[in-house]
C-alpha cells in the first residue's frame, strides 16, 4: 500500500467517518457512551431511554444521505435529541440540518400530539473542521433557537434547539491551554480525530471513552467494516469532487451560452464525467497494486471492459 494509500485508509477509519460513528453512537447499547458524549460537549444530563437505529447509510452515495440521521436519541423526558457528524464539504450543510431538526420536532403533531405538550428537539452538528462561514466565532459551539429579529431576547419557544460544534477549534483551545486536556471534552475529540493517541490512563479514568474505543477498535479490526468505511470515504471524497467540478463547468457553460440550460446540462456533465474520470485514477492505482477487476469494479462504477482499458 503507498503512502497516499495509507493516508487515505487512516483519514476513512477514523470515528468521526459516519458509518463508523453511527455504529459507535447510535446503536443499541452504547446509550451511556451517547449520555457522557453529550455531557462533555454541551453540558447537559441526559438520560437516554432509546437509540433510534435508522436505516443504514448508503456506502456509496452522498445524496442518499438526506434523511437518514447519523444518531437518534430519545430522552426520558421526551425529548428528542439528534447527532450529526460532518467531516467537509459543508455546503448545504446548515438547511439539511436545520430541515432535520424541525422535521423531528413536527413529526410529533403528525402522530395527535398536542402542541402545547410538544416535547423538546435538541440537534446537534459536529463539524471536524472549522467552517469558513463561522471562523471569526471564538466559541467552539453555536447555538440557535427561534428568536425575535430586533429583541433577540424574546424566544419563540424553546422547544427547538440546535447546536454546531467545530473539533477544530476545540482542538485549538486545548492546544493553548484554554480548555485542559484532561478535561472530558479534550479526550473525546481526541478519540474522534485521533484515537491512536488515547492513553491508557485517559481512557481508564473515562470508561465510556474506553467503551466507544473498545467498539471502535472492534469495528476496524473486521476487514469488512474497513472495506465499508474506506468505501463511503472515497464515495464522499469522489461525489464533492464531481461536483465542484461539475459546478465550475457548468456554470463556465452557462455564462458562456447565457442560459439556464446551458448551466443545468453543464452541472450534469461535469458531475458525470468528474466522477468517471476519479473512478478511473482509483482503478489505475489498484491495478498498480495488483487487486483484482472484482474488486475494483466494488469500489468504483467502472464496467469490467472500462477496466481492462486502463490495464
Amino acid at each position: 500500500m503507498s503512502k497516499e494509500e495509507k493516508a487515505v485508509e487512516n483519514e476513512a477509519l477514523r470515528p468521526t467517518n459516519d458509518l463508523l460513528f453511527k455504529r459507535i453512537y447510535g446503536k443499541e447499547g452504547s446509550e451511556q457512551i451517547t449520555e457522557a458524549f453529550i455531557k462533555a460537549f454541551l453540558g447537559l444530563e441526559v438520560t437516554i431511554e432509546k437509540l433510534e437505529d435508522s436505516e443504514p447509510l448508503d456506502i456509496t452515495s452522498v445524496d442518499t444521505k438526506a434523511g437518514v440521521l447519523d444518531v437518534l436519541a430519545t430522552e426520558k423526558n421526551g425529548t428528542k435529541i439528534d447527532i450529526e457528524m460532518q467531516v467537509d464539504n459543508y455546503t448545504g450543510v446548515e438547511e439539511r440540518f436545520a430541515f432535520y431538526g424541525l422535521e423531528l420536532f413536527t413529526e410529533q403533531f403528525k402522530k395527535g400530539g398536542i402542541y402545547t405538550q410538544a416535547n423538546k428537539t435538541l440537534g446537534i452538528l459536529i463539524l471536524k473542521g472549522d467552517y469558513s462561514k463561522y471562523a471569526k466565532y471564538k466559541d467552539y459551539m453555536l447555538t440557535w433557537q427561534l428568536r425575535e429579529k430586533k429583541y433577540h431576547d424574546l424566544i419563540l419557544t424553546d422547544k427547538i434547539e440546535l447546536c454546531i460544534i467545530s473539533l477544530e477549534k476545540i482542538k485549538k483551545k486545548i492546544a493553548s491551554g484554554e480548555i485542559s486536556d484532561k478535561e472530558k471534552i479534550a479526550i473525546w475529540t481526541k478519540f474522534l480525530l485521533t484515537p491512536q493517541a488515547l492513553k491508557e490512563e485517559e481512557m481508564d479514568a473515562n470508561k465510556e471513552i474506553k467503551e466507544a474505543n473498545e467498539k471502535y477498535q472492534e469495528m476496524i479490526a473486521d476487514d469488512e467494516t474497513r472495506r465499508l468505511a474506506v468505501k463511503r470515504h472515497l464515495a464522499l471524497m469522489e461525489m464533492a469532487a464531481a461536483k465542484n467540478d461539475g459546478y465550475q463547468e457548468g456554470k463556465e457553460e452557462g455564462l458562456k451560452e447565457g442560459k439556464t440550460k446551458g448551466l443545468k446540462e453543464g452541472k450534469e456533465i461535469g458531475l458525470k464525467e468528474g466522477k468517471n474520470e476519479r473512478n478511473k485514477e482509483i482503478a489505475k492505482k489498484m491495478l498498480n497494486k495488483n487487486k483484482s477487476i472484482e474488486e475494483i469494479m466494488e469500489f468504483t462504477d467502472l464496467t469490467e471492459e472500462e477496466i481492462k482499458q486502463l490495464q
